[in-house]
């Protein structure tokens, strides 16, 4: 597609790009109404700063709360004496799980 083709279908035939599923709901509302065709019904920027401080605020609560889980858990796990290996498989899905909610979160963030 050529760049002048794209930007009548962006312009004129109100193309948007497809939402992920996995980006926090606010998110994908926000971009939803900045994209309204009608100028007067898109939020100021007030309103996105808003909205964007909002989501940012949801996200690094549910990272907090998933660190303090995930911890709490890990030390469990060290205190329980489970088997060395069954430790470290979980010690290692742990730190997966929490790298990866991190990164989703920082680039959510960005």
């Amino acid at each position: 597609m050529t760049r002048e083709a794209f930007m009548t279908n962006v312009v004129r035939g109100g193309e948007r790009p497809k939402l992920d599923r996995s980006w926090p709901a606010g998110f994908s509302q926000l971009l939803t109404d900045c994209w309204n065709e009608n100028p007067e019904i898109r939020p100021s920027f007030s309103t996105i700063k808003s909205k964007i401080d909002e989501v940012t605020h949801s996200l690094a609560y549910s990272l907090t709360l998933l660190t303090h889980s995930l911890l709490l858990t890990h030390s469990y796990l060290l205190t329980h004496s489970l088997t060395h290996s069954l430790t470290h498989s979980l010690t290692h899905l742990l730190t997966h799980s929490l790298t990866h909610s991190y990164s989703l979160t920082h680039s959510y963030l960005l």
